[in-house]
């Protein structure tokens, strides 16, 4: 025996729903929602249409939800995109045209490993926000650079393997300016100023 009916409420706990069946007019129990994998985690909301099933000992269970005229499959702008639309507007995409995983939210994104995460991209990462905050120990393999300025506070800058250090403008060790500093008590010519020895 098969019915259609809305998923009326949820228990998140254990995955199981009530579903009401319009054809009776009746509320089912609490009853299992079927997956392709046992402990799979699958999206249910209120008022998704479902196909129920009835076993022949008389116990209901939730076949799968059904697309109707509210709620469609999701098929994005092109017929060769797959995703996952939640009704807060979150969209998960993939795109088989252009090769392209699009994960837009709503809210904030967390990412946890216990031990190790590995970007990696064979042309470019671009990272784009009002503020980037790195805690931790920072190791730039490769060239580093920085427009719009360089702050560094709460500790020194050490540099090593004997490069040199170049400036358009002018060096300052607290009020003392590299550019303007000049030495009194030298002598005109070949004089060189410093600690006589």
């Amino acid at each position: 025996m098969f019915e259609f009916g809305e998923i009326t409420d949820i228990d998140a706990a254990t995955g199981f729903v009530k579903v009401f069946i319009p054809e009776t007019g009746n509320v089912t129990e609490w009853i299992p929602f079927a997956r392709p994998y046992y402990g799979e985690s699958i999206l249910i909301e209120p008022n998704m249409q479902v196909l129920v099933g009835q076993t022949g000992s008389g116990r209901w269970f939730v076949m799968g939800c059904t697309p109707n005229k509210t709620d469609k499959p999701y098929t994005g702008s092109a017929a060769k995109k797959r995703g996952i639309k939640f009704s807060d507007g979150t969209l998960i995409e993939y795109d088989l045209t252009t090769h392209k995983y699009t994960i837009n939210c709503v809210g904030e994104v967390d990412i946890i490993a216990a031990t190790k995460i590995t970007a990696v991209a064979t042309l470019e990462a671009d990272i784009t926000a009002p503020i980037i905050k790195l805690t931790g120990a920072v190791t730039v393999v490769g060239v580093l650079t920085a427009s719009g300025g360089l702050a560094i506070s709460g500790g020194g800058l050490a540099l090593t393997g004997g490069h040199d250090i170049t400036s358009d403008g002018d060096v300052k060790a607290g009020a003392i300016s590299l550019a303007g500093h000049k030495h009194g008590g030298v002598q005109i010519g070949g004089g060189v100023s410093g600690i006589a020895f």
